[in-house]
């Protein structure tokens, strides 16, 4: 489902913009198009909304990247991870909490 409407100087109520997010939401398979055709609505309220800009993708996209390499390239101990091992391993634990 696309929305449209007949001209760009159009405006609606929220009401009827209720109305017509509902519709654009029920028993469809929401899409980006979907996300368009909200957007769409709302502005015909005479609200704005902002675009997602390109260069906020990528930015985001170079933050999450950074991060996973700093995860990656995290250096452990591996002496110190193996003590922990070891002290949980040999634990005392009280019946019941599965090594009974």
């Amino acid at each position: 489902m696309s929305y449209s409407y007949n001209s760009p100087s159009a405006h609606i109520t929220d009401k009827t913009a209720m109305d017509d997010i509902t519709t654009l939401l029920s028993g469809e398979e929401w899409s980006t198009d979907t996300l368009a055709d909200i957007a769409t609505v709302v502005r015909l309220t005479g609200r704005k909304i902002r675009d997602v800009d390109d260069d906020g993708e990528e930015e985001m996209q170079r933050r999450v990247e950074a991060h996973e390499q700093a995860l990656m390239t995290e250096a452990y101990d591996l002496d110190e991870v193996t003590q922990a091992l070891d002290e949980a391993e040999s634990a005392e634990l009280p019946v019941g909490f599965g090594r009974d």
